[in-house]
């Protein structure tokens, strides 16, 4: 699968999760969050450089939604005197993913992950879940490129609680089985064939005890459960977690940036 249909395939993963609204276009891929408002959640991935007209439509849609105009697409020199127009026409450079792709994940029993990992199952697990999610991702921690998480602790609730009844959803806690208390959150995603690894996190007060790891591994082991052949992630360029998981063995097989007209 090439970057590009990769990236739209991440869109309709997202599709219930993230975004409440996904649309193809003939020039690209709306995503719409309705609780969350930043550009982080609401874009369009472009598949080619915007004519004006084009460019003007997806502002203008946007603008429906009460979103600022922002676009993410690939880096690859077929933008580059494209990103280069959105610098002159008031857009600003946001962000950069650098997607990460795991082709020999190493392989586990279930038995290695007793008891340290359980799954959200009833809104208690999820409440305890958000609770412990929300600890993980703190102001002016440095493995922690995001800061706090806001609106986007609801967005992820709501998604639970949305696909509760699929099994293409998949939370999960880890608990320190020396103290039996929760001290670390991830999420697994399923579609067609691609696993997505997102919301690992643990908290400040027993990183490096191998618990970041344990559910890094533990993502893995279900996504080869359920056959998928893509076993990714996304992460900011260049931080902390981007190591973590270069350590872990996944690389990077390409990055995408985002511009907004802020």
């Amino acid at each position: 699968m090439n970057p590009q249909d990769f990236l739209k395939h991440y869109f309709h993963l997202q599709h219930g999760v993230v975004f409440n609204e996904v649309k193809d276009y003939s020039f690209g891929t709306l995503g719409y969050c309705e609780k969350e408002p930043s550009e982080y959640w609401n874009h369009f991935l472009i598949n080619q450089p915007l004519s004006p007209e084009h460019l003007n439509e997806t502002e203008a849609i946007l603008k429906t939604y009460n979103r600022v105009p922002a676009l993410y697409f690939l880096d690859d020199p077929l933008f580059q005197d494209f990103s280069e127009t959105l610098l002159k026409n008031r857009y600003k450079f946001v962000f950069k993913d650098a997607w990460m792709f795991h082709d020999s994940p190493p392989q586990f029993s279930d038995a290695t992950f007793e008891p340290s990992i359980r799954l959200v199952e009833n809104s208690d697990d999820l409440n305890l879940f958000c609770t412990v999610m929300d600890q993980c991702y703190r102001e002016k921690d440095p493995q922690n490129p995001y800061g706090e998480l806001h609106a986007y602790l609801d967005v992820t609730k709501d998604a639970w609680l949305h696909n509760q009844q699929s099994k293409n959803l998949i939370y999960f806690i880890v608990t320190d089985p020396k103290t039996s208390t929760a001290c670390g959150v991830g999420t697994i995603s399923i579609y067609n064939q691609i696993g997505y690894i997102s919301n690992v996190g643990t908290l400040q007060s027993v990183r490096g005890q191998g618990f970041g790891k344990l559910a890094m591994h533990y993502a893995l082991h279900i996504t080869q459960k359920r056959h998928c052949t893509i076993h990714a992630l996304a992460t900011e360029f260049g931080g902390f977690p981007h190591k973590l998981y270069d350590h872990l063995g996944f690389k990077v097989g390409f990055t995408a940036s985002a511009y907004a007209k802020l």
